[in-house]
């Protein structure tokens, strides 16, 4: 009986656990490159420009 309720148990955490096929995951991930002038506005620049736009936003607020 307690046998049976383990397994039960192992096969639900294997069923949960699995990868779906046709999706992103670890294995196919390649790294991020920075050839193109895109990538480098999209992964660099935009992120910059909103983080310092968040500080000046936090500072002209604390100064009211």
């Amino acid at each position: 009986m307690i046998y049976s309720i383990l397994h039960f148990m192992y096969q639900i955490n294997y069923m949960l656990l699995q990868i779906p096929q046709g999706v992103p995951h670890p294995d196919d991930n390649e790294p991020l490159t920075l050839e193109s002038p895109f990538d480098i506005i999209l992964y660099v620049v935009i992120p910059v420009i909103i983080l310092g736009s968040y500080f000046w936003w936090r500072k002209k607020k604390k100064k009211k």
